[in-house]
């Protein structure tokens, strides 16, 4: 189950991007319930 989710997360990722321009900004977020959230990777442009 862990790694159907893991492939689905990657598919989702890559639909994501190819959308994104050279003027967007793309920063992931980690949700730990409703109390905390961490931040996975900066926010970015996404001409880099």
């Amino acid at each position: 189950m862990r790694r159907e989710k893991l492939r689905m997360l990657k598919r989702v990722m890559r639909l994501v991007v190819s959308f994104l321009g050279p003027r967007d900004w793309l920063s992931l977020i980690n949700f730990l319930g409703a109390i905390s959230a961490k931040r996975f990777i900066s926010l970015r442009w996404m001409s880099r």
